[in-house]
Order: structure tokens, then C-alpha cells, then sequence
């Protein structure tokens, strides 16, 4: 079943615990290893195919590229809450991780405004294999 991602609180208080920790040596040699220029290219590659995906699914781009940064996310903002939806279900079946703006915490009062346009905003992970990805229409 495909989780609640349209719930604004959806994440809220899940990773509340910040207490330090010390790094274990896998996560360790990950980040020792780790080649940036590389992964910098790949998901440049990746967000060139996301723009195309974009554009031809009506959603509009939010950030533009830049060479020298590592994004996390693809954002894109939908026409509307249902064809955000539309998307959210599309990506659920076909096993592509696509997300919502980060969630608020549930003390946080939200004003219309606010959760009008947080309904639109779609996030696709750029560390997660996305060669399946369908450039066409939904």
C-alpha cells in the first residue's frame, strides 16, 4: 500500500533524535571514498532526463541546474493536488521513490496559503536508479 505522502505531517516527528552517534566504518569508508565530481555528472545526466520527464508531464521545474552543486532532489511543482497525486500513484507502480516537500512537525500551525502550494511539490530522489524512467506523458 502506497503511504500517505499527501499528508503535510506525513514524516513529522520521525527524526526527532539527534543525539551523536558515532559513525560506523562502512558509513565511514563511504564517505571517505566518495568521488563528488563523479556523482556530481551522473545526477546532472539524471536531472537532464527529470527536465525532459518534467516538461512533458506538465510539471513545472523549480531549481535550476547548476554544475558546481550535488542536488538531493529533483523538485517540480504539479498543475494541481490531483495531478500531484497522479504522479505520487504513477511513481508507486512503477517503483520510482517520488515524495512530497518535506513534511511540517505537527505543532506547526499551517496557513492556506502555505498548504495550497505545499500540495504541488513533488521531490524524486536523484540517488536511486531512474534509467526506467518513461521521458513520455503519464
Amino acid at each position: 500500500k502506497r503511504p500517505n505522502y499527501e499528508s503535510p505531517y506525513f514524516f513529522s516527528d520521525k527524526d526527532n533524535d539527534f543525539s551523536i552517534k558515532k559513525i560506523d566504518l562502512s558509513s565511514l569508508n563511504k564517505i571517505n571514498n566518495f568521488k563528488i565530481h563523479q556523482e556530481i555528472n551522473k545526477r546532472c545526466k539524471i536531472l537532464s532526463k527529470l527536465k525532459s520527464f518534467a516538461k512533458n508531464n506538465k510539471l513545472e521545474t523549480i531549481f535550476k541546474e547548476n554544475k558546481n552543486v550535488l542536488p538531493m532532489y529533483f523538485v517540480a511543482m504539479a498543475k494541481s493536488n490531483l495531478h500531484k497525486r497522479k504522479i505520487l500513484d504513477w511513481g508507486w507502480k512503477n517503483k520510482i521513490d517520488i515524495v512530497t516537500w518535506p513534511s511540517f512537525y505537527k505543532k506547526k500551525k499551517l496557513s492556506k496559503e502555505l498548504l495550497k502550494r505545499w500540495n504541488k511539490y513533488i521531490c524524486i530522489p536523484l540517488n536511486q536508479d531512474l534509467s526506467n524512467i518513461d521521458e513520455k506523458r503519464i
